[in-house]
């Protein structure tokens, strides 16, 4: 019987490396072919693991990526991200506008998300990030960060950069109405 896998499958094989203080390391690492390049060559993806099994659950899952439509080679930060979006923005929106994304960002988002792999982007890393604005300033402030990301994101779904938009699974914080100064005589 033979022990070829099936075409397409990808390709593991054990690295083994010497350091320098003698001992010997040993990796696994996993090939797939995700697509082809311009010049008509198998574009790869590698993935690496501590053992055969996890490498190849890695490349089960990217392979459902490629299947699904929703892999992307794209390894951009947040930041990186929101830079070209707020580039692109500037010839969409009015000055004013612009201002206040670039002010979201600038201050709120890139601080706490901005070195995310967009791609690892969760909902989660935007609730800490929501949690942290709130705490620093206003509940108001979170909810327009939000808006902001949630804005830009959309469009990354669009562009077929990221599956979904993390930030429809968090909900938007409660309004809280600032306390009037009343002046006396």
């Amino acid at each position: 019987m033979s022990k070829r896998r099936p075409r397409g499958d990808g390709t593991v094989y054990a690295r083994t490396r010497t350091r320098k203080d003698g001992t010997v390391a040993k990796t696994y690492v996993g090939q797939i072919t995700v697509g082809h390049r311009n010049d008509g060559k198998p574009k790869k993806e590698t993935v690496y693991g501590k053992t055969k099994r996890e490498v190849r659950e890695k490349l089960k899952q990217l392979q459902r990526e490629v299947d699904d439509g929703v892999y992307s080679s794209d390894r951009s930060t947040v930041s990186e991200y929101l830079a070209e979006w707020l580039q692109l923005k500037k010839l969409e929106v009015r000055t004013r506008t612009h201002k206040q994304y670039e002010d979201n960002i600038r201050l709120y988002i890139i601080p706490h998300i901005g070195t995310v792999k967009l791609r690892e982007l969760t909902s989660r890393h935007v609730e800490g990030m929501m949690l942290k604005v709130a705490e620093s300033t206003s509940n108001d402030a979170a909810n327009k960060a939000r808006g902001t990301l949630s804005n830009a994101l959309n469009k990354a779904v669009r562009q077929g950069l990221i599956a979904r938009n993390p930030v429809d699974g968090v909900a938007k914080f409660n309004h809280t109405p600032k306390v009037p100064i009343i002046w006396t005589d």
